[in-house]
């Protein structure tokens, strides 16, 4: 696949979960469209450049899809392009003086730090890595 071609597929698998992040949504129903997004970038990583490219786009606010794709995608990957993008963002923004970008950039390192992370109850994949052998807790009832 040509860099072109990886981008436009990378975008598009994007843009499924940004369509399906509704307010009617619940988080764990993303996570088939993030897995998607997520082992697309895995089985791509010999086009890292590209890939980098594209969620530095993301958190530097040029390209804009739902949080989640970089939550979900840095929290294994943790490539340190896109954290440093994300953190020069908030700086440029004021830092502390931009409180609308407070929550995002806390939930941006949150997903980079070695403690478990808060947001792996919304997802299988997370939840079996991080809480092994634990219930997990937005198991679907019925």
């Amino acid at each position: 696949m040509n860099k072109a071609d990886l981008e436009r597929e990378f975008w598009r698998l994007c843009q499924v979960v940004d369509s399906a992040d509704t307010v009617e949504a619940s988080v764990p129903d993303l996570e088939s469209h993030l897995l998607n997004v997520f082992n697309f970038v895995k089985a791509n990583l010999d086009q890292r450049e590209v890939l980098v490219r594209c969620f530095c786009a993301q958190v530097d606010g040029s390209r804009t899809y739902t949080d989640w794709i970089v939550l979900f995608c840095m929290r294994e990957l943790r490539w340190q392009e896109v954290h440093d993008a994300a953190n020069r963002r908030f700086e440029l923004a004021g830092g502390t003086n931009a409180p609308r970008l407070m929550n995002w950039i806390s939930h941006i390192n949150w997903a980079y730090d070695e403690a478990p992370w808060e947001d792996a109850a919304f997802f299988l994949y997370f939840w079996q890595k991080e809480h092994p052998g634990e219930p997990w807790p937005c198991q679907p009832l019925g």
